[in-house]
């Protein structure tokens, strides 16, 4: 049952809207009174919504967190799953639709939303992951009563095969990244700045442009040092505690629950990571590693704002760590099962396909040796006759 609160004018907000409480989802929603101009139009609406069907009265906002709730409940999603890739997706979706109805959502709507993600430069591949999970819940929506029919039934799927390549970072580059990961600088800035001191009250007519000292988030370094040399994921980071860590003996002990292939693992740490957690365990008050972490796109910005002082070319996301020290293990010689050990990879397969990277260097050096091996080859051939 839902109870609705008097219409009123929202401050920002065109039209009239009224505050829909949900007693059985226990969550209140503002929905917008379509059509409505007057105070007595706006009573009028928010009667017929009282009465009208679930079909018509249930917003996206509510229509999606009682979704995300359903497959939670049902494990077919874990929440961990969620708040470590859907987040964002989820957030997009109620700044777009929050307030509308679910049966009013059409393919136009959706198709619009797409092409709106392509122009912002999001890739094919998170694309088709926006669809997939909208068909799924446009086909929980109808099959609840929620829509007529599922709107994203006719949207096309993108051909996501040209993949970008994924960074790979030298150690030098590396030790670049950490070293500007705490390393406070100086930034440009520009737009309109405010002039009249503490109190504010004034500011530029135009956009100017200055320069202010800008420290890094004080998690990062830590944060970035230890996903390097432990080849942890984020997400894994994110839910590290300090029972997990073995300070006195040197060693990550990672249960099932926290792994992203749900098997237990043991990482040795590394003398600076070991000293890192030392001094992150002095000063900890809470269960948590890395409490203060950001969820979604916070680390990536800061992440980003660092290569870009470090003078790294290219996107550097927090998987290049990953996906660097795999190659660098490789190159110097560790045996393929050993690191597929430390980075707690399944299969030889995904470990080659995806994370160890041939880096020019190493094909000019065959190239090299194959050369040598020709030329000593014909200076033989030459001493024999």
């Amino acid at each position: 049952m839902r109870t609705f609160s008097e219409p009123k004018r929202k401050p920002g907000r065109e039209g009239w809207w009224v505050r829909a409480y949900d007693d059985e989802a226990q969550r209140a929603t503002w929905l917008k009174l379509k059509g409505a101009r007057t105070l007595l139009d706006a009573r009028k609406r928010a009667e017929e919504l009282r009465k009208a069907p679930r079909s018509q009265r249930q917003d996206f906002g509510g229509a999606l967190e009682e979704w995300i709730g359903f497959y939670t409940g049902t494990r077919q999603i874990s929440e961990r799953t969620i708040s470590d890739n859907y987040d964002p997706i989820f957030a997009r979706w109620r700044k777009r639709w929050g307030v509308r109805l679910v049966s009013s959502i059409t393919l136009r709507d959706v198709e619009r939303y797409h092409t709106e993600l392509g122009q912002k430069g999001y890739g094919a591949r998170t694309r088709n992951t926006e669809r997939a999970l909208l068909r799924s819940f446009f086909r929980w929506a109808v099959s609840h009563e929620l829509a007529a029919k599922d709107p994203t039934a006719t949207l096309p799927h993108l051909d996501d095969s040209p993949a970008r390549p994924g960074r790979v970072l030298t150690e030098e580059e590396l030790q670049r990244l950490l070293a500007a990961c705490q390393e406070t600088r100086e930034i440009e800035c520009r737009g309109l700045r405010n002039t009249g001191g503490r109190g504010g009250g004034k500011r530029t007519g135009k956009p100017v442009a200055w320069t202010q000292r800008q420290a890094p988030p004080p998690w990062l370094h830590p944060l970035v040092l230890v996903g390097a040399r432990t080849l942890l994921r984020l997400g894994t980071l994110r839910r590290l505690r300090w029972d997990h860590v073995d300070l006195e003996n040197r060693v990550l002990r990672l249960p099932g629950a926290v792994m992203k292939a749900r098997d237990p693992i043991e990482i040795p740490l590394s003398p600076d990571a070991l000293a890192v957690l030392r001094d992150l365990h002095v000063k900890a008050e809470s269960l948590l590693v890395f409490p203060n972490v950001p969820q979604g796109p916070g680390v990536a910005r800061a992440l980003t704002s660092a290569a870009k002082a470090a003078g790294l070319s290219g996107p550097v996301g927090f998987h290049a760590l990953r996906r660097s020290g795999a190659t660098i293990l490789r190159q110097q010689g560790v045996p393929l099962e050993v690191v597929m050990a430390l980075g707690a990879w399944r299969s030889p397969e995904v470990l080659l396909k995806h994370y160890r990277k041939v880096t020019p260097e190493e094909v000019q050096k065959a190239t090299r040796i194959l050369d040598s091996a020709a030329h000593s080859k014909s200076q033989g051939r030459t001493q024999e006759s």
